[in-house]
């Protein structure tokens, strides 16, 4: 039987089955509904044995809170009526079980039913209001609502996963995402990376090196824009183009202010210079201190005090003397520091040395190296049999182009090697023990075997390549029936289980995907080994290489290519139009960049 009760004479039974408290979250979001809406669904009571006109609350526990709760703020007084289901103190149990037992709402249902809410005409702030939710979260969910039914359907059957219908919500084109859904629907692991890829046309955030390097501040005053994933902390760059030419452009402005100092050479790389053969070129010190005479002082004097506390307490059993021992270290690091940052390079030291310019992966700043001395640096300028002397050609090809080209590269070697997995077995052992029998830094490591794989997000036309289709067709044709197991031991049981020929495809096609760089002096031996030729899996076009040098080095590729007359009757034509020819000869087949054949 129904009926309404003053909320003052309802109190919690201990016969409510219901013993698990729900969060604070939730609470408040109920709070927020029964403000707005009401008690929806009544409550089921007892009546009190204690109290006549009383009544104890065997199934609502949540909402007979949040009505007290809405009490005590003032909003509802204490006779505020309650729907309510009276029920015998016999029926109780079976009351409390079966209210409680309920299938909950399918989030997608949830999605959709928000984005109707704002269809009807609903502000996101009072939607939010209404169900106890940051207007946040509200947008979050209104997103998942504008997703493609076709691929909420599929959420709902199960097909696709929650982080799957995420990625999808980085554009509001439902026939994109559609468009995107039925390539990836049949993969055997599809990746909400790719899919957020295919959506933008981009896989740079502003997380990546370069973005950090240039500043958001500089790439939104050239004109370049961000989209925006709620469900990420970075958003995308929509024009990698416009970003790699504000870096090269900074690095370049970076580069002229260092020779305008006097520098004997100045390098420049974007990618941290980790594969830079100067990165770990001895360096001197800068033969000029310019620091105080006060820290100097201070530092021999501590350096005094130190060796004495060494022959006073040479066995270092004196606990204070340990303490002292250990705080003059720190003090004398400092000093040092401070000494070493004041040094100052000479005119004829600049002059007989160089510095590298690179970047920092993690923060995307500058990172310098000065004082690199070069036992046999390029000249500048070559001389000539008639003794006069010509300038030496400069770099025909932009920071942001060399670090592509290294990703091409590197990225057809990956799928090359995977068709050698018994070479990718020795490199993988080779590097366990080097990292663990002899103490190999991971840098100098051919391998990441810490699974660091390559991802090359700053190559923007990167899933594109011939070498990533290979990539995609090994990895189709891998044996991963064992991930299918519940659970690390279920899996590594069924994983044990493969023949050795599918174990040595698994690992060619992992080890293969963490390979540190193409230049490394292994990783060129193992080219060698397997007769690695990049010709077969990637090729210069008019938008990955053409269309990004200057028009001088167009024309002396056609004479290369062509001969010296084709070459002269060019000579007028526009860049763009000489890009286009180069990229639709035949002779162009086979042909790569001059700093690709020296790598190779």
């Amino acid at each position: 039987m129904e009926t309404q009760i003053s909320l003052k004479n309802l109190t919690l039974s201990p016969l409510n089955v219901r013993k698990v408290k729900t969060s604070a979250e939730e609470d408040a979001q109920l709070r927020a509904l029964i403000e707005s809406q009401g008690v929806l669904q009544n409550l089921i009571v007892i009546p009190s044995p204690d109290a006549e006109g009383r009544y104890e609350v065997i199934a609502g526990g949540r909402r007979l809170s949040a009505l007290n709760h809405l009490l005590a703020k003032g909003k509802i007084d204490a006779e505020f009526p309650v729907r309510c289901v009276v029920k015998t103190e016999s029926e109780a149990i079976e009351a409390s079980l079966a209210e409680n037992y309920r299938s909950d709402m399918h989030p997608a249902d949830r999605f959709v039913a928000y984005k109707a809410m704002l269809d009807a005409g609903r502000s996101i702030e009072d939607i939010a209001k209404r169900f106890g939710k940051t207007v946040t979260e509200v947008k979050k969910l209104l997103k998942l609502g504008a997703v493609s039914p076709v691929i909420l359907d599929a959420f709902r059957s199960q097909e696709m996963n929650f982080d799957m219908v995420m990625a999808f919500t980085v554009t509001d084109d439902q026939k994109a995402q559609e468009s995107v859904f039925a390539e990836v629907k049949d993969q055997y692991h599809p990746s909400p990376r790719f899919v957020r890829q295919k959506l933008l046309n981009t896989d740079v955030t502003t997380d990546d090196t370069t973005f950090k390097f240039v500043g958001q501040e500089a790439y939104e005053a050239a004109g370049g824009t961000l989209s925006e994933d709620l469900f990420a902390d970075s958003q995308y760059v929509n024009d990698v183009d416009l970003l790699n030419r504000l870096a090269d452009e900074k690095l370049d402005k970076l580069q002229e202010s260092f020779k305008a100092e006097g520098w004997g050479f100045v390098e420049a790389t974007l990618d941290g210079g980790y594969s830079h053969p100067l990165r770990f070129a001895p360096c001197i010190d800068g033969e000029t201190i310019t620091a105080p005479d006060s820290v100097i002082q201070e530092f021999e004097a501590k350096e005094r005090e130190l060796e004495g506390l060494m022959e006073a307490a040479p066995d270092h059993e004196d606990e204070e003397a340990n303490e002292r021992f250990r705080q003059l270290n720190e003090e004398l690091n400092d000093l040092k520091a401070t000494i070493d940052a004041s040094r100052e390079f000479s005119d004829e030291q600049k002059q007989s040395t160089g510095v590298l310019l690179s970047v920092d992966f993690r923060t995307g700043e500058l990172v310098t190296k000065v004082g690199i001395a070069l036992p046999k640096k390029q000249p500048e300028k070559a001389q000539n049999e008639d003794g006069t002397t010509t300038e030496a050609p400069k770099p025909t090809e932009s920071h942001a182009l060399k670090s592509d080209l290294e990703a091409y590269r590197l990225q057809a070697l990956e799928a090359a090697m995977m068709q050698k997995a018994e070479i990718c077995l020795d490199m993988t052992i080779f590097t366990m023990a080097k990292a663990v029998l002899a103490g190999s830094t991971w840098y100098r490591r051919p391998l990441g075997i810490d699974l660091d794989v390559n991802t090359f997000s700053a190559t923007k036309d990167i899933e594109e390549t011939s070498a990533a289709a290979e990539i995609r067709k090994h990895r189709d044709a891998l044996d991963l029936s064992w991930l299918a197991q519940e659970g690390d031991l279920e899996q590594f049981k069924a994983f044990q289980k493969l023949s050795r020929a599918s174990k040595l495809n698994i690992l060619a096609h992992c080890s293969a995907q963490t390979l540190r760089c193409a230049t490394n002096e292994v990783e060129q031996y193992v080219a060698e080994q397997i007769k690695f030729d990049l010709s077969k899996h990637w090729q210069p076009t008019k938008a990955n290489y053409f269309n990004r040098i200057k028009k001088g080095k167009l024309i002396e590729i056609l004479k290369d290519l062509k001969g010296d007359e084709f070459a002269l009757s060019q000579a007028d034509a526009k860049k763009g139009d000489l890009a286009t020819i180069l990229d639709e000869l035949d002779e162009t087949t086979g042909w790569l960049p001059e700093s690709l054949t020296k790598a190779a």
